[in-house]
């Protein structure tokens, strides 16, 4: 996958959509029965939507991958600011 960005708030832009598929897509993996020991068993790995699921999470964690890899790289200042920006807001919410 070949990536460029001229600015972080490109790439951030960039980053949100796999951001959000990443936890939606989590989530539905969650929803699917565990075992006693929290395992997914086989047999509900072997069915089709959890496959579905599962190839989705995946497609788009390496996505998300890929532009958080070139945001470090290329933008190290950027987003260590947005990063900090962040946390403060956090902070200053509780």
């Amino acid at each position: 996958m070949s990536l460029h960005f001229a600015t972080f708030a490109e790439a951030n832009a960039a980053r949100q959509p796999f951001d959000e598929a990443c936890n939606h897509w989590g989530k539905v993996l969650e929803s699917f029965p565990k075992g006693e020991m929290g395992l997914t068993p086989d047999h509900i790995k072997a069915s089709q939507p959890y496959g579905i699921a599962r190839a989705e999470f995946d497609k788009n964690m390496r996505k998300l991958k890929a532009i958080n890899s070139y945001i470090v790289k290329h933008f190290k200042k950027e987003n260590a600011e947005y990063h900090r920006t962040k946390r403060e807001a956090k902070r200053g919410a509780l």
